[in-house]
């Protein structure tokens, strides 16, 4: 499996290369590192896999998200690895097309992903991983529905990002998150006005 770097464009713009890093020679640590977000994450088109590798491993399709995060990680689980730090494409991001699939039916999205990610366990990647990527996801969810304003689900997801195990940079982001949320739920809340004597 060989891993090229990929530079990001976002609505048009430019951005940053992303160059592969942090993988090890063992291919357990890599899968497990790669579910937790300590490894940059690849684009589809970024890699070159042998057909044996791949063998009858599928793309999970039928998820709204995350779906090229468990392929990977299950290919990284037994390849060996290979790096380049030259560009091998360019990956068009749309914000608002990301952040549409967290938005549309959420909890039962979560639940289908998260099914789904537990298959992984079935390769060696262990629960702790899993659920550290579960915490992100959720971070990710409860951002998005904060941002349009769906303050409950916001908090519903919120409070699983912020039991998942997690970085101390992903633990400061829930706590950044959860103050915002109690403030704008207090400026929200309707004012009660003190009724005069009778």
């Amino acid at each position: 499996m060989i891993v090229g770097a990929y530079r990001r464009r976002v609505n048009g713009q430019d951005r940053q290369i992303k160059i592969p890093n942090g993988y090890q020679a063992a291919c357990l640590a890599n899968a497990s590192a790669y579910v937790k977000g300590d490894i940059r994450s690849v684009a589809v088109g970024s890699v070159l896999a042998s057909r044996q590798l791949i063998g009858d491993t599928g793309f999970p399709v039928g998820l709204a998200y995350d779906e090229d995060t468990l392929f990977w990680a299950r290919l990284m689980s037994k390849a060996s690895l290979a790096m380049t730090p030259q560009p091998v494409m360019v990956y068009e991001v749309s914000p608002a097309r990301s952040d549409d699939r967290f938005a549309i039916n959420p909890v039962r999205r979560f639940l289908e992903w998260r099914r789904e990610s537990r298959t992984l366990t079935d390769c060696g990647i262990p629960v702790s991983a899993l659920k550290t990527r579960e915490g992100l996801v959720a971070l990710k969810i409860a951002r998005v529905h904060y941002a349009r304003g769906d303050l409950d689900i916001a908090a519903r997801f919120l409070a699983v990002a912020a039991a998942a195990p997690k970085r101390r940079s992903e633990a400061w982001r829930c706590l950044r998150y959860r103050f915002k949320l109690a403030v704008r739920r207090r400026l929200s809340a309707p004012r009660v006005e003190p009724r005069g004597a009778l």
